[in-house]
């Protein structure tokens, strides 16, 4: 019984790799196992990962009624088990959904509840996250001073706990933020830091994608 559900755990982390890597109909493959894996086995306790996971995939595939769907029944089987960290993400994640369809004030509601939660428990990870949303919020809304405010926490608190995905997001809006106070010189340096994380092994490179991008506007208004 334990093996199948060591299974279903390593299944659900392929999907969110899959996911973090923006893969996203690969990412669906495992977390359909998982769910047969455990269906099998009747583990409806263990289903809150599967669902928050789900509904991360289907948010990134713009797919939001679905997403809201399973981000609802995995807050349910979350706090059934009284998964305190697990619903510190799930509502971060919920966040970011709300500010993709631009419902800002849901959005500050959802992304307190994490804040609490990680204040509470000191959930030091989580901190870097929380930060990353507010500036997404306060950037969508024009409130620049607010969003590089919380940029700057952001990236802080991700170097503190090694959140290598929040570093690589967070350094993409800088790049954003020198191309927007007319820094360009700074855009190489920040894609050079960047890129120093795929040399360690990682292989998230979306976000240094969007930042050749931003380096390209900048040579384009360079001439």
């Amino acid at each position: 019984r334990g093996t199948h559900k060591l299974s279903a755990r390593i299944l659900d982390e392929m999907g969110e790799m899959f996911r973090l890597q923006q893969n996203l109909e690969k990412a669906l493959v495992p977390l359909k196992e998982s769910f047969e894996t455990r269906n099998t086995h009747r583990d409806e306790k263990n289903l809150g990962l599967y669902y928050f996971y789900l509904g991360n995939t289907y948010r990134d595939l713009d797919l939001f009624a679905e997403a809201d769907k399973y981000y609802n029944l995995a807050e349910k089987y979350l706090q059934t088990v009284d998964d305190s960290f697990r619903l510190c993400e799930l509502y971060c994640e919920m966040s970011w959904r709300k500010r993709l369809s631009e419902d800002y004030s849901e959005a500050e509601v959802l992304i307190e509840k994490t804040w609490e939660i990680a204040k509470a428990y000191e959930f030091g990870t989580e901190y870097s996250e929380y930060f990353h949303i507010k500036y997404e919020i306060a950037i969508a809304r024009g409130d620049f001073e607010t969003a590089y405010d919380a940029l700057e926490k952001a990236i802080l608190y991700a170097k503190r706990y090694s959140n290598i995905y929040v570093i690589l997001d967070c350094l993409n809006h800088c790049a954003q933020r020198a191309y927007a106070e007319k820094k360009y010189e700074s855009i190489p340096r920040i894609i050079d830091e960047m890129r120093g994380f795929e040399g360690l092994g990682c292989k998230i490179r979306v976000f240094t994608g969007r930042a050749l991008m931003v380096l390209g506007d900048a040579h384009y208004d360079n001439g």
